[in-house]
């Protein structure tokens, strides 16, 4: 919180703190991250419209920018190239957390009747 400079920066962190049950290490990421401005900032009337967690979801689609630092630069990219990278870095977050914990494949291609179709990888998340 020390690296915020306003009030009001703090004051917003802490409630998205509260609110989220965040530790102070994902806090330091979302100050690094500039989650506040990247935060949309659109006048809505999602939470009198929607439900609790319908309105929260529709907020969420507004942020922007989304943040694929993982790829290696801000070039536009194609969903597939975003897909590879995105299961690889799932693959190595699951790897980190150690035992109980699994990652098991990736799309798998299959080709019937000249056409192509791809089968969901599956993450297993579980303690053993």
């Amino acid at each position: 919180m020390d690296k915020l400079k306003t009030l009001e920066e703090r004051m917003w962190y802490a409630d998205k703190t509260i609110e989220g049950g965040w530790s102070k290490t994902i806090l330091e990421l979302q100050i690094q991250s500039g989650l506040m401005e990247r935060t949309g900032k659109t006048v809505n009337n999602f939470p009198v419209a929607l439900p609790p967690p319908d309105s929260d979801m529709a907020s969420q689609i507004f942020k922007d920018p989304y943040l694929f630092d993982f790829l290696g630069t801000d070039m536009p990219r194609r969903e597939v190239e975003i897909e590879r990278k995105l299961t690889e870095h799932i693959q190595s977050f699951l790897l980190e957390l150690g035992q109980g914990f699994a990652f098991v494949g990736r799309q798998v291609h299959l080709e019937v009747g000249g056409q192509d179709f791809y089968i969901d990888a599956r993450v297993i998340i579980g303690t053993s």
